[in-house]
């Protein structure tokens, strides 16, 4: 994800409407932002991620906790693009708040896909928007809190995730589920495979099981009264078969 521009107005130090323009600042590569305690460096994360997910952990107190204290109405508007070369899309994802009391409450919201040809609003409902921008940008809010906007002092969360945690987080940052779930699928299919065949070589080992000695004896047994009867069978079909012949000499008629 490339930043492009960031309008803060009503949270923490940013009373006022505040544009930071990041193509700018990203034409040289690398930048890094700033600034005493209290200057605001942590609030523009808080607002990237206010914008993108529509909530901030880092206080504790969600949007409460980073609104002034002396504004009733706050806004966040931030524009970046994700993608790389022909693929690259820009998008712009802002959310409006008022403080009616003691409660902030979300006052309008849009999800705008920026084309050439046209501005196309993807969402303006939350539940619509959250979506959207988490399929867009391929990361939940805790991937993002663990991979990207990582909150000083916290690093140690990450390294606390399980193998698994770590593995799932890594493979929405670099877009690697595809390769997860086709490999997952490929081994419960073998898995599946190999079951039917288990299940095959059980019962046929449970039958063998019931050929001892004397079932074997008992096999030839029936074999031979078999034989025996086919035998008979076919002499007395050949003593019919003559008999017909010769009735038919002895009565030529």
């Amino acid at each position: 994800m490339r930043p492009i521009t960031l309008e803060i107005t009503g949270f923490h130090s940013f009373r006022q409407k505040q544009v930071i323009k990041f193509d700018h600042l990203l034409a040289d590569g690398l930048f890094g932002i700033f600034g005493p305690t209290g200057s605001g460096k942590s609030s523009i994360l808080d607002a990237i991620t206010l914008a993108l997910y529509g909530n901030v952990h880092r206080t504790g107190y969600g949007i409460q906790g980073i609104m002034n204290k002396q504004e009733t109405n706050a806004s966040v508007v931030f524009t970046f693009e994700i993608g790389n070369g022909a693929e690259r899309q820009r998008y712009t994802a802002e959310r409006h708040f008022v403080r009616k009391k003691e409660e902030t409450q979300v006052r309008r919201l849009r999800l705008t896909h920026h084309t050439p040809e046209c501005d196309v609003v993807l969402a303006e409902k939350k539940g619509e928007v959250d979506q959207a921008i988490q399929n867009i940008i391929g990361l939940t809010l805790q991937d993002f809190r663990h991979a990207v906007m990582l909150p000083q002092g916290r690093f140690a969360d990450f390294l606390a995730l399980t193998g698994s945690q770590r593995g799932e987080v890594l493979q929405r940052l670099f877009g690697l589920q595809q390769y997860g779930e086709q490999l997952d699928r490929k081994l419960k299919k073998r898995m599946d495979a190999i079951g039917i065949e288990q299940a095959e070589l059980s019962g046929g080992l449970a039958q063998l099981d019931q050929f001892n000695d004397e079932a074997l004896e008992r096999c030839k047994r029936d074999l031979d009264e078999a034989t025996a009867a086919r035998t008979a069978a076919q002499q007395a079909w050949a003593l019919q078969r003559s008999g017909r012949r010769r009735r038919r000499v002895a009565d030529p008629s």
